[in-house]
């Protein structure tokens, strides 16, 4: 048994499963800024992401980030979309994971839709005061072309919203057909071994 579990964790922290396929997903390359800097829709100053409407505030010093320095505040002066394709496996499984906050000069409830491929959700949050707490989301989904969006979109109004930041889509492992067979080996060893100590107790 203690062979089969760490056979499993090996597969699934194989490098080649654990490759973040977003560009920029802790957001640290782009123009710098003392504090923070406003992006509007057509910007491509955020290296890797497409604003697809509205704005957001790229924030250096202004909170603390998730992961490096740097994070997005998905409402500049108002709600945005921001997006980005990545290249994907039809019908295998990937995992979506990002780091939500709320922007903390605001007590109102800030929402964001976020969406990748099939998969659909919502995060609501009140502000958090400094230093930012950040709360670690996951979901996964199947990809159904060679290329699927990955977006998240506000949905309050105003220029306060939820913050976002270590954004990450990785493959999720299928076993080679050589694993299979350790794995069913494997459990027919422990198997025998349990019957013959049912035996040896009879």
């Amino acid at each position: 048994m203690r062979l089969l579990s760490v056979l499993a964790v090996a597969m699934l922290a194989s490098p080649a499963f654990a490759t973040n396929l977003i560009t920029n997903g802790s957001f640290e390359q782009g123009p710098a800024a003392v504090s923070f800097a406003t992006f509007s829709a057509g910007s491509t100053a955020i290296t890797g992401w497409t604003i697809a409407s509205g704005s957001v505030d790229h924030i250096n010093s202004y909170w603390n980030a998730s992961a490096g320095n740097r994070s997005i505040d998905m409402n500049g002066n108002g709600p945005a979309t921001l997006s980005q394709t990545i290249n994907t496996i039809a019908g295998r499984s990937y995992t979506l994971r990002f780091d939500v906050s709320g922007n903390p000069d605001t007590t109102t409830l800030r929402s964001m839709n976020y969406s990748a491929g099939s998969l659909t959700g919502s995060y609501s949050t009140l502000a958090f005061n400094r230093p930012l707490v950040w709360v670690p989301v996951s979901a996964t989904f199947v990809a159904s072309s060679p290329n699927t969006l990955v977006s998240f979109a506000a949905t309050s109004a105003g220029p306060w919203g939820v913050a976002l930041d270590n954004v990450s889509v990785t493959l999720n492992a299928i076993p080679e057909p050589s694993t299979w067979v350790m794995l069913i080996a494997g459990f027919g060893l422990v198997g025998a071994s349990a019957r013959r100590r049912r035996t040896v107790a009879a």
